[in-house]
């Protein structure tokens, strides 16, 4: 059973062709995973005063709270990596070809 939709004529053509500018340039537009599930769960209004409700608790010194306006405002601040060899040393890393040939040999060696 193909449960795709039918075309009709009309549809056929005014469908995109290839080579012809995008009808929608900026594309779909990107949200995150809470905001759709906000939107569907809460009213604006609601919404409010979780905010205000937040935002009182981190005026009153709680770290947690203010956190997380942070990361809401700002972002969440990237984790530095750092990456060394054995002892802390340099760290060496070699790339092979799919033959299993040695091409580079990183470190300074």
């Amino acid at each position: 059973m193909n449960r795709r939709a039918q075309l009709t004529p009309a549809m056929v053509a005014k469908k995109w062709k290839k080579g012809e500018p995008s009808p929608n340039p900026s594309g779909r537009p990107k949200r995150q995973p809470i905001e759709e599930a906000l939107l569907k769960t809460l009213t604006h209004e609601e919404a409010l005063l979780i905010a205000k409700a937040i935002i009182k608790v981190a005026k009153r010194g709680n770290v947690k709270a203010f956190d997380s306006i942070a990361d809401r405002v700002d972002g969440k601040v990237p984790q530095a990596v750092q990456l060394a060899g054995k002892d802390s040393g340099m760290l060496v890393i070699e790339v092979r070809d799919i033959g299993g040939g040695k091409l580079h040999r990183g470190g300074g060696q």
